[in-house]
């Protein structure tokens, strides 16, 4: 779009080309022949009779050093002084209606943000589990090993098992870490060069905080107080920028490096401004934008924290159940191990097996009662199955119930392989009572305490190892 005649609208924009020629010492021509540009294209650019296009903004962004404050401007003019179609009256009364519901959703925000720092803090605690057991898994262990001697198909099927029960509690606590990591911090994609074009193919993955930075809506100021919020930004820039050359070297070489720009051109403070407000994705919007970004941004972090927390209340369940087990098992080795040197590797094995063979249904049993309790306190909401139909809600449960499943197979193979040889082995009835008492568990815990979907759970487990819990 151009005209010959000047346009009002984008007089500020000219304004402030200007200002920055004469800020670097440069006149129009040196500027044009520094962009491969006619003359008469930055002079029209200058006196407003050239509506820039978003390319021309870059470009200018790169050679004067400020990208940020002329993409502000940009987008200033180009939504022009009665932005939305509003009046006077109705944007006041938008002002007002806003700005407390703006006050309200960063309450809840922060609201979130402390319970998902509250879980980072119970997730961390549980790293000091293994220090109220620190010999156990040495003592199973060793344990193993002797009884391999007398029944070695069987300790082999115990040791999987019992891989499992200590792996799974292990395993919720790395998938909190990921949820947490999911709610603080988000995919940031920006493009190279001097400024992001949304069209560009050529994006770039840098990591940053859920919640992005803010600039002054510039729309919504007059340009006078636009120009004034500048100088002061530059007035204050050792508050973002150290006055420290060796600093600003790193910074300069560490933007070259992201950014792909030439490392023989330096970089001005206006640039180092623009690209710092980049990473942080610190943007210019209107009270509208800003409104419509927190309204997705609650939803988006309500979403992730109620997904995080379920799973950190169902591994929390989880925890001392496998400790009460481990703690069980380490008991009985070493009454076992007081009749004698070494003990009785049959009754050994049997312990073993029996103490185990019951942590697979209270396992299920603990992952799903969470459900069970939320749906009893909030009657008249459906049937507690129907959450299972969210296979992202339920899928480390269901994780858990088939690693469960898998547990107590494979204990059941142990026990057979154990009787087999000879049922009137020593403690071979009391390892086919349990073998039965632990599946009557399972029918109890698959009626009573867990109403999802046992077909489905092979599947929610292989979709965790393909791409984790999300």
């Amino acid at each position: 779009m151009s005209s010959k005649e000047s346009q009002p609208a984008w007089q500020p924009f000219g304004h402030a080309v200007k200002k920055l020629i004469d800020q670097r010492g440069m006149n129009q021509k040196e500027l044009a022949e520094a962009l491969g540009w006619a003359e008469s294209k930055v002079s029209n650019i200058i006196n407003a009779r050239t509506v820039p296009k978003d390319q021309d903004v870059a470009e200018l962004g790169l050679q004067l050093g400020a990208s940020g404050d002329l993409r502000a401007v940009h987008e200033r003019c180009r939504r022009g002084p009665e932005a939305g179609g509003f009046t006077e009256d109705e944007a006041r009364q938008i002002a007002k209606t806003l700005h407390p519901f703006l006050i309200r959703a960063e309450i809840r925000m922060s609201t979130l943000h402390r319970t998902a720092a509250c879980l980072l803090g119970g997730a961390a605690l549980m790293l000091l589990l293994p220090l109220f057991f620190p010999d156990a898994p040495a003592g199973l262990l060793a344990t193993l090993l002797r009884i391999q001697e007398d029944a070695p198909v069987a300790a082999v099927f115990l040791g999987l098992a019992m891989v499992i029960v200590f792996g799974v509690p292990m395993w919720g606590f790395i998938l909190i870490i990921s949820d947490l990591i999911g709610f603080f911090f988000a995919g940031h994609r920006f493009d190279l060069g001097a400024d992001d074009d949304s069209t560009a193919k050529n994006a770039v993955f840098n990591p940053r905080l859920g919640l992005p930075g803010m600039l002054a809506p510039s729309a919504e100021m007059p340009m006078s107080a636009y120009e004034k919020l500048a100088t002061k930004r530059m007035d204050l820039l050792g508050v973002l920028l150290p006055a420290d050359d060796e600093w600003r070297r790193r910074f300069d070489t560490r933007m070259q490096q992201i950014f792909r720009l030439d490392d023989r051109t330096p970089l001005g403070d206006e640039s180092r401004l623009g690209y710092a407000f980049r990473l942080s994705v610190s943007a210019p919007r209107t009270l509208l934008e800003e409104t419509a970004k927190i309204e997705l941004s609650l939803a988006k972090h309500i979403l992730l924290l109620r997904i995080g927390l379920m799973r950190f209340v169902k591994t929390l369940l989880l925890v001392p159940l496998t400790v009460i087990v481990v703690v069980l098992a380490t008991s009985l080795i070493g009454s076992a191990s007081a009749d004698g040197p070494g003990g009785d590797s049959s009754r050994q094995l049997v312990e073993l097996i029996v103490v185990f063979l019951f942590w697979g249904p209270m396992a299920v049993a603990a992952v799903g009662s969470p459900n069970r309790w939320i749906q009893r306190m909030s009657p008249g909401t459906g049937k507690v199955r129907q959450v299972y139909d969210d296979p992202r809600m339920v899928r480390f449960e269901n994780g858990v119930v088939f690693l469960a499943l898998i547990s107590t197979i494979l204990l059941w193979v142990a026990a057979v392989a154990f009787l087999v040889p000879d049922l009137a082995r020593p403690y071979g009835m009391s390892l086919l009572v349990a073998v039965v008492g632990s599946l009557g568990l399972w029918v109890f815990t698959r009626i009573v305490w867990w109403r999802g979907y046992l077909l489905r759970t092979p599947r929610a487990f292989l979709t965790m190892l393909k791409i984790g819990a999300h």
